[in-house]
C-alpha cells in the first residue's frame, strides 16, 4: 500500500508535472472522493509498464546491433 502511495507521487511529479504542494492536494482529493487506492495503484502499474517498456528498448537495440551488450561482471 505505501508503495503505491509512493509510486502515487512519484507519478503526480515527474508525470504530471504537479509541484509538491499541488501533489499533496491532489492527494488528498483523492482521499476525499474515495479513489486514492484506484489512484495509487494505477500510478504504480503505470510505472512499471514504463519500465518494462524501457528494457524491451534496449532488448530490441541490443538486437538490432545499435547497443553493444553490457557485461554484468563490470
Amino acid at each position: 500500500r505505501e508503495i503505491e502511495l509512493i509510486m502515487l507521487v512519484k507519478h503526480l511529479l515527474y508525470t504530471e508535472k504537479f509541484t509538491i504542494d499541488g501533489a499533496r492536494k491532489r492527494i488528498e482529493q483523492f482521499r476525499r472522493t474515495g479513489s486514492l487506492k484506484n489512484e495509487a495503484r494505477f500510478a504504480l502499474q503505470s510505472e512499471a509498464i514504463e519500465d518494462l517498456t524501457k528494457e524491451l528498448r534496449t532488448i530490441r537495440d541490443i538486437v538490432d546491433g545499435k547497443t553493444p551488450i553490457e557485461d554484468p561482471g563490470n
